[in-house]
């Protein structure tokens, strides 16, 4: 005769690896360029004082103190995305204290006031590419790049820019309706995952906001800045997405620091 014991057990529960690829948006892949280019006159308009230079294959400006003047270029860039764009300044002659020029996609450039080669980022709140000269300094532009710069690992926002430099969040402008995805990460249906990740509202309507999917389910509509965790039980393969709430075009902000984990249990004897 033999006996069968059984230990009592109870549940605990454990986190499975680490999901995410680059949760913590670093990972950046530069475009080539998109802008023509001054070997030939590409601008879409130009403004008071500005002309373009065939014999030098440049753009000059030189106007008179007033009002500020655009060299417009329409159609390169796409509203909320991220670009790395650089322009040189040549035969800088300042008339005057307040003598400038900047790039300006309503993401504005800082104003240079010098000879010199000048790259930065900027997210385009506009689906423009211009420079704006103010004063009445004489300047010439050229070598203009444009090079648009995306996650490697991330789909539908672009990286955040700061201070001209590019920030390790991701970025919605204002009337961007796509979502964060990150489409090679599928979820397993039935399996229950752990959504960490922070949220920066920079502007929008009070009740517009951002919600995790995961496998179809959804985690908690978050309206406010915050560090927020989800656990989401997935219905079915689809990946992974923030999705912004219906009707709130207004809605601008940030996404940092993401981790998606699977939550399991353990047994551990009583």
């Amino acid at each position: 005769m033999s006996t069968c014991t059984r230990t009592a057990q109870s549940l605990s529960e454990a986190l499975g690896s680490e999901l995410i690829t680059d949760g913590g948006f670093s990972a950046v892949t530069e475009g080539a360029n998109l802008h023509p280019g001054t070997a030939s006159d590409t601008a879409d308009s130009k403004g008071a004082g500005w002309s373009y230079d065939a014999g030098n294959t440049e753009y000059d400006s030189n106007k008179t103190a007033g009002a500020n003047s655009y060299l417009t270029w329409n159609g390169i860039t796409v509203l909320g995305s991220t670009y790395k764009t650089t322009y040189t300044v040549k035969n800088w002659t300042e008339n005057g204290v307040n003598d400038w020029v900047r790039l300006h996609m309503v993401g504005a450039g800082s104003v240079k006031s010098a000879n010199g080669t000048y790259p930065i980022y900027l997210n385009a709140l506009q689906a423009i590419f211009r420079l704006q000269s103010g004063g009445d300094a004489i300047l010439s532009v050229d070598d203009l790049e444009c090079l648009p710069i995306t996650f490697t690992n991330w789909q539908g926002w672009g990286p955040q820019v700061a201070a001209e430099a590019l920030v390790a969040k991701a970025y919605k402008a204002p009337s961007v309706s796509a979502n964060l995805e990150q489409s090679g990460l599928n979820a397993e249906a039935g399996k229950a995952y752990r959504i960490v990740w922070t949220y920066d509202k920079l502007a929008g309507d009070a009740g517009d906001g951002i919600t995790v999917e995961f496998g179809s389910s959804d985690g908690t509509l978050r309206t406010v800045d915050g560090t927020y965790t989800d656990n989401i039980i997935a219905t079915d393969t689809d990946f992974l997405k923030f999705k912004q709430t219906d009707g709130n075009a207004n809605l601008e902000c940030t996404i940092a620091v993401v981790s998606a984990k699977e939550i399991t249990r353990r047994g551990i004897p009583d």
